[in-house]
């Protein structure tokens, strides 16, 4: 069997131990390598080859929202998804529009977790019923500012 490999960059050490063990039941999925923020995250991607990052978007240093476009640009092939407490439907079309392949609230049960990262891996984009509701929030958001400016069109 084919193990998707994983590499986990979150600030907080407890929790990236907590995900790292909730994932050790699944046969497919190999952690590799954890990070604290995304220029960690970059520097250990110098010597590491995962299929899939699952990034907080919330760290010091340098943080996901940070990292995903410098992701996007020079590993465009590996995918990336974010686990993050912020639910905001800014921020999670702003996840997207920076490169993210889905976005999963660290509220979520280990299954959805699970899910991401399997859809990611095989089907490139995970969304979810947060990242539909963000989308509709922001379509309607762009339709309310061209019905109070029609010159935006």
């Amino acid at each position: 069997m084919e193990k998707i490999k994983i590499i986990h960059c979150d600030d907080q050490a407890v929790f990236r131990r907590g995900v790292f063990e909730s994932l050790q039941k699944y046969d497919d999925i190999e952690l590799i390598g954890e990070a604290v923020h995304g220029l960690d995250l970059l520097n250990k991607l110098e010597n590491l080859t995962p299929d899939v990052i699952i990034l907080n978007m919330m760290m010091p240093v340098m943080s996901g929202m940070e990292t995903l476009p410098i992701l996007r640009e020079k590993f465009p092939h590996i995918k990336v998804f974010v686990l993050s407490l912020v639910d905001d439907p800014s921020m999670v079309c702003m996840a997207i529009e920076r490169g993210a392949n889905g976005y999963v609230c660290k509220v979520s049960e280990l299954e959805e977790v699970y899910r991401a990262i399997r859809v990611c891996y095989k089907k490139w984009f995970y969304i979810n019923d947060l990242v539909s509701d963000a989308f509709k929030w922001k379509l309607e958001k762009d339709e309310k500012k061209k019905l109070i400016d029609p010159g935006l069109n």
